[in-house]
């Protein structure tokens, strides 16, 4: 017998224990199959869920627009960039730095004040609150004319009730008065007039909220919804922007992108406009003096009666003073220019140089241009960020370095006009000296004309000068060239109802799905067969379905139900393995209580005793008696009695008649377990135990032990000399996977011979969904 236990403990594949996580899917679709109904209930609470997300949320929805920022060094021919290099400016832009430009409050605050989106109406509604735009019927104005220091403005808002009966309600605090259509509505110190441009039949009951908010407030929120990013490494912008209402997403990104062209046309413009007002102011000074000059000539000539034509002599005096006096005039306008430009440079502030392209060389041009390139960038990021930030103060220092060397260039170009006005002074000198040989009424006149022909030379040469200037500035346009305006787009993005809706069926399986799927995991208990096989080699001897009916004896002659047939198989298996030389003694033990022993035991006495052997059980728990002769008999409510049984046998005071009990089943015999004793292993350790194993292998064919469980006391493992084979009951969904390491222990320590697994409570349909059935065999 024993080398047939080995043979089957061969056959079985041994495995050793490994802590990772075994998934029964079929098992796991079973226990979601019975559980359906959660499914069910989850698919409509978050069906209904999204259905009430979609109905009740603000729509959102999102327009774009797309531009190229144009690159200043592709470009060919004269261009605006010819003028405005003239001028010292340099175009050369960062992408990084244009869209943190976008991007800036200053720009969106400018987008705010002039699509007037401090000004906001909001419908009070039921379920939630909607923003108005001009499109939706209402009009809110200005009424004021002065406009106040932003310091001194007051924000805040009204609400306003508007009735199909036409009759308005102007709430203001815990004031309501009567409003009239028309009539100023003060809000902070500001007062607005509100239109409704619906008729009066159209007219509904609504509740509407009217705010002026700060600007500043305003442009923030707006920037959390504004993205503005480069597409791939190539100089196309993408400016996306999402609202509320889709008219005034596409007002917003438009407007954002011509304050910004306007923006970049007044930067590149403020060298040409300083120049220009320069040059004007000379160009009046200029003109006075030239009309005073021409009335002079005209006095001397008509009101004094002086007429003198121009010697030969005295016209090449002329001729030579003119063109060293245009000379000097241009001199000094450059020495003009240049102390203008050093001013504007030794400022502490840092602002763009007005420079014209003839008065420096190309290395001061080089400086002038850096130093304008340094000042944009540092405006541009002042516009996104603060005085502290690291660029701002590396941009800050790279310029103070550079103020120093311009200085002492513009110094250098300063001393170097000046020595060229003395040289000039210097040979208009002995010009003069000569026109004292000439008569006095003729010097005179030269004199005048000689004055007259300056004014006129300094007059066009400025005249000159001021156009090339203005056609700088007028040339000037943005460095964006628009791919694509923003339209309102209808679709809203947010919410979307299929995506809400697959979101709500993902959940609804997903969450009980995992429940479960966690549950059949973290479970400690063993719930799977292959759960018994991974952490013992003990081979499985037969496997009993659970009892939907909860009767004790699940066996009768006939029954051929599936529970039946297992214990019948169980029966089969162990007449393989029982010795036929003896009576066999069969040990039926478990890890803990509950694990149905003693269930197992007494069906597989009765099955046995309906095979024709005559059958003993023996209630060998004096601990905690479950086995009893009323478990054999016809159900029955009434409390058992406690009969003479082992322990009176152990304690000599009962003898073997009166502890051995006839069943209904003829060839089926009970020693129940009889009164709990104080000492039930000593008990088990007297002489009469081995005298009482004598006597039942004399009457009986097989003996059948109902002992307490080997994981909480030691009363089975006394009996270890008695014992043929040991049923060790594993009760799926009940027993510990940690119990298994105590059937290990008395297994691979022999600590009871030839142990067996009987797997107790399987589930037919989960577990041997292919094979057996309850109805099968019905």
């Amino acid at each position: 017998m024993s080398t047939q236990i080995n043979q089957l403990k061969a056959s079985e594949k041994k495995q050793e224990f490994v802590p990772s996580i075994s998934i029964d899917y079929g098992a796991l679709l079973y226990r979601y199959k019975k559980n359906w109904y959660w499914f069910v209930l989850a698919m409509l609470l978050f069906g209904a869920a999204a259905y009430l997300r979609i109905k009740y949320s603000t729509p959102q929805y999102a327009t774009s627009a797309s531009f190229i920022l144009e690159d200043p060094s592709s470009s060919e021919g004269v261009t605006a960039r010819e003028f405005t290099r003239q001028f010292g400016y340099a175009e050369t832009q960062s992408i990084e730095n244009e869209l943190n430009v976008l991007k800036s409050r200053s720009l969106l605050t400018d987008v705010v004040r002039e699509l007037n989106l401090g000004l906001r109406i909001t419908y009070v509604g039921d379920i939630r609150n909607s923003d108005l735009y001009e499109q939706d019927g209402f009009e809110l104005m200005r009424m004021d004319t002065a406009e106040l220091d932003e310091s001194e403005v007051e924000y805040g808002s009204v609400e306003l009730i508007t009735t199909s009966s036409n009759k308005n309600f102007l709430i203001k605090g815990k004031d309501t008065t009567t409003y009239f259509p028309g009539s100023p509505i003060e809000i902070g110190n500001q007062h607005f007039t509100f239109y409704s441009k619906h008729s009066a039949e159209d007219q509904k009951d609504r509740k509407l909220i009217i705010a002026n908010v700060d600007p500043g407030l305003v442009a923030e929120e707006m920037g959390r919804r504004l993205s503005v990013r480069q597409l791939g490494n190539s100089n196309t912008v993408m400016v996306r922007y999402e609202d509320s209402n889709p008219y005034r997403a596409a007002d917003v990104v438009n407007q954002l992108l011509n304050i910004y062209s306007i923006k970049i046309i007044e930067e590149r413009s403020q060298t040409g406009k300083q120049t220009i007002a320069f040059i004007s102011e000379r160009l009046n000074n200029v003109t006075r003096d030239l009309f005073n000059v021409e009335a002079n000539l005209s006095n001397l000539r008509q009101e004094e009666g002086l007429i003198v034509d121009n010697s030969t002599r005295g016209s090449d005096y002329l001729s030579q003073l003119n063109v060293a006096d245009a000379q000097l005039s241009e001199l000094q306008v450059r020495k003009s220019l240049i102390e203008q430009i050093r001013n504007q440079v030794a400022t502490e502030e840092y602002r763009s140089v007005s420079i014209a392209s003839e008065i420096i060389d190309g290395t001061l041009a080089q400086l002038v241009t850096r130093y304008n390139e340094l000042v944009i960038q540092r405006e541009q990021q002042l516009a996104s960020s603060t005085l502290v930030h690291p660029l701002v103060i590396a941009l800050s220092a790279q310029l103070d370095e550079l103020k120093g060397t311009l200085i002492t260039s513009i110094n250098t170009i300063y001393r170097e006009t000046n020595a060229r006005i003395e040289r000039v002074e210097q040979r208009i000198q002995p010009i003069e000296n000569n026109m004292q040989s000439i008569p006095e009424d003729e010097r005179r006149l030269l004199k005048v004309q000689r004055q007259q022909q300056i004014k006129q030379n300094l007059f066009i040469y400025l005249q000159q000068k001021l156009e090339e200037a203005a056609i700088s500035v007028a040339a000037q346009v943005p460095n964006t060239r628009i791919l694509d305006a923003a339209r309102p787009n209808l679709t809203s993005i947010y919410p979307k109802p299929a995506q809400n809706y697959i979101a709500a069926i993902g959940l609804a399986l997903l969450l009980p799905g995992l429940f479960f799927f966690l549950r059949e995991v973290l479970n400690t208990k063993v719930q799977l067969e292959e759960d018994v096989e991974r952490r013992t080699s003990q081979p499985i001897i037969g496997r009993i379905a659970a009892s939907k009916k909860g009767q004790n004896i699940v066996i009768s002659p006939g029954n051929r139900s599936g529970v039946a047939e297992m214990f019948r198989l169980l029966r089969t298996n162990l007449t393989f393995l029982l010795p036929q030389d003896k009576t066999p003694v069969i040990l039926m033990t478990s890890s803990v209580s509950g694990e149905g022993k003693s269930f197992v035991a007494s069906n597989l006495a009765y099955t046995m005793a309906l095979g024709n052997r005559r059958v003993v059980i023996v209630g060998a728990d004096m601990r905690k008696p479950r086995l009893s002769a009323a478990i054999f008999a016809a159900p029955s409510k009434e409390k058992p009695v406690i009969n003479a049984g082992l322990s009176d046998y152990l304690t000599e005071t009962a003898d073997y008649g009166e502890v051995v009990r006839p069943t209904i089943n003829e060839n089926l015999f009970i020693i129940e377990s009889g009164p709990i004793p104080p000492d039930p292993s000593e008990l088990l350790l007297q002489p009469r135990m081995a005298q009482l194993f004598e006597k039942l292998r004399e009457d009986f064919d097989v003996i059948i032990l109902d002992a307490p469980p080997v994981g909480l006391v030691t009363d089975a493992l006394q009996l270890k000399n008695f014992i043929d084979i040991s049923l060790y009951v594993v009760r799926l969904g009940h027993t510990p996977k940690t119990s298994l390491e105590v059937l290990n222990d008395v297994a691979d320590n022999e600590k009871l011979p030839n142990v067996g697994i009987v797997l107790n409570g399987l589930q037919p349909k989960r577990d041997y969904g292919h094979g057996y059935a309850q109805g099968y065999y019905k």
